[in-house]
């Protein structure tokens, strides 16, 4: 048998919106609550945080946290935010 040395296109997985490293890290955790830097979303998801995430209001604002890419991939995951601590770049997710 041959060995394989790259995927096929239809074997990749794309992700345009940061949505599979995300995922796949939280699907993968037992406990029931996870504290997650802000510098690690951003190497989860490969995708910036806005600027106003350094405010715990972005955090709860529809328009803020609920419109980023990512965040639904919590919600599918089963996590949501519990709390945020923006001073310290930390945010404290737990399974709903």
């Amino acid at each position: 048998m041959p060995l394989r040395t790259a995927a096929t296109a239809t074997e990749r997985r794309v992700d345009t919106n940061g949505v599979v490293g995300l995922y796949d890290y939280l699907d993968r955790l037992s406990g029931a609550s996870c504290i997650l830097p802000f510098e690690r979303l951003r190497e989860l998801t490969g995708l910036e945080l806005p600027e106003a995430a350094n405010s715990e209001a972005w955090w709860t604002d529809s328009s803020g946290w609920d419109a980023w890419p990512p965040s639904g991939v919590c919600r599918c995951a089963g996590w949501r935010i519990e709390s945020v601590h923006a001073s310290a770049r930390l945010v404290r997710l737990r399974r709903c």
